[in-house]
């Protein structure tokens, strides 16, 4: 009987062992581990380097970045000196804009004497440049007879200026500082308080700080 039972075992372990079949591998994404909360345009996170570039821990930092970068909220002054680098506004109104200062930058001094009573154009300049000009001119009344003499800056055919007077044969200058826009017309206007008159007037001159070239239209 004992070999039979042998034969037995042996026969059942001669059958295929079954092999459990593995349960699926599910692979879970990995979280991101955002090292700032700054990304880029494209939605892609920042490395650390870039992170640092733009933070304390970097050289430029969003508050001393300017040695690479113009931060919007700076205060000290940049003075570009390539073609393509930025300008920032104040540069380029101290580049553009005019302020009124003792650089003659035009004169019509030609002298004429006034003899109207209505106000008349005697001087005219163009604004090449938009900002504040200081303007000054010499106006002189009659003493035989007592006449006045006036003289006011307009803009355009318009009364812009404080109109001023002379009631005796004295030169007298007269200084104002106004502002204009590119293309406005400078000009002084004068007239007599009666006639005849002796009264003249010479020597519309426009000064500003930071000089150009300034068209002159009429000298009479």
């Amino acid at each position: 009987m004992m070999p039979e039972e042998n034969n037995e075992k042996i026969e059942e372990q001669e059958e295929p062992l079954k092999v459990p079949e593995p349960e699926p591998m599910v692979v879970k994404p990995i979280d991101h581990t955002k090292s700032s909360n700054i990304d880029d345009d494209l939605g892609n996170q920042f490395t650390k380097t870039q992170k640092d570039d733009l933070t304390d821990a970097g050289e430029t930092t969003l508050h001393k970045h300017d040695t690479r970068y113009l931060y919007k909220e700076n205060t000290i002054a940049f003075t570009p000196d390539a073609d393509y680098e930025p300008s920032t506004k104040k540069y380029v109104d101290d580049k553009l804009l005019v302020a009124a200062g003792d650089v003659l930058v035009a004169s019509a001094d030609t002298e004429n004497t006034i003899g109207v009573t209505s106000y008349t154009k005697y001087k005219e300049f163009t604004a090449n440049r938009a900002g504040t000009y200081r303007i000054k001119f010499s106006i002189k009344g009659d003493i035989a007879p007592n006449v006045t003499t006036y003289g006011r800056i307009y803009k355009g055919g318009v009364a812009y200026g404080t109109e001023r007077s002379v009631p005796d044969d004295t030169w007298t200058e007269f200084s104002e500082d106004l502002a204009f826009v590119v293309g406005d017309k400078i000009q002084l206007y004068c007239r007599e308080a009666s006639l005849p008159s002796g009264g003249a007037v010479k020597a519309c001159r426009l000064y500003i700080s930071n000089p150009f070239p300034v068209s002159i239209d009429l000298d009479i």
